[in-house]
């Protein structure tokens, strides 16, 4: 009864179908309850404070191996078709977590319709938002962030993932 009366209403079936199963490499990923009921949430939130032009959309928290990075790339996907292609920006405060969420981003690239972009510097981010209207994934550390402070883009389509952003 809960399957039936949960996954398979065909409303949700047919989100699940069209926004929540990707490949990730030879795999198939299909989201998690948490995953799927946690984006749909992240969704709403951003949406919101899009059209109230507030900035602030919330946390999706997830715990250690609860597939945080195939979130991301379903809130992405999800984004992209919703807001018209805005520009992504995942900022992370590790090498190797920014090395992991890349590699996540690049093997579902496909889901994602277009490739992620790993910037050197803040100025690489700068230029890489300012050559462009629409679009884009681009990756980078909060270290990077250090060598200046000041706006980096006026554009309203621009989504900020932060990574571990408590600390």
């Amino acid at each position: 009864n809960t399957l039936f009366n949960g996954m398979m209403r065909k409303d949700r079936i047919m989100d699940i179908i069209n926004n929540f199963i990707m490949w990730s490499g030879d795999n198939k990923i299909l989201a998690a309850y948490h995953q799927y009921f946690g984006v749909k949430k992240a969704i709403k939130s951003t949406e919101k404070a899009y059209n109230e032009r507030t900035g602030k959309a919330g946390i999706l928290w997830h715990t250690q191996g609860s597939g945080k990075s195939f979130s991301m790339v379903f809130y992405s996907s999800n984004m992209i078709k919703i807001l018209k292609n805005p520009s992504i920006v995942v900022v992370t405060d590790r090498n190797d977590l920014d090395d992991q969420l890349f590699s996540t981003f690049c093997s579902a690239s496909e889901f994602l319709r277009q490739e992620p972009i790993k910037c050197d510097s803040r100025a690489d981010v700068k230029q890489v938002l300012e050559g462009r209207k629409t679009g884009g994934v681009v990756f980078s550390t909060i270290q990077k962030f250090e060598e200046e402070t000041g706006l980096l883009s006026d554009r309203i389509n621009i989504i900020v993932m932060v990574d571990e952003a408590h600390r």
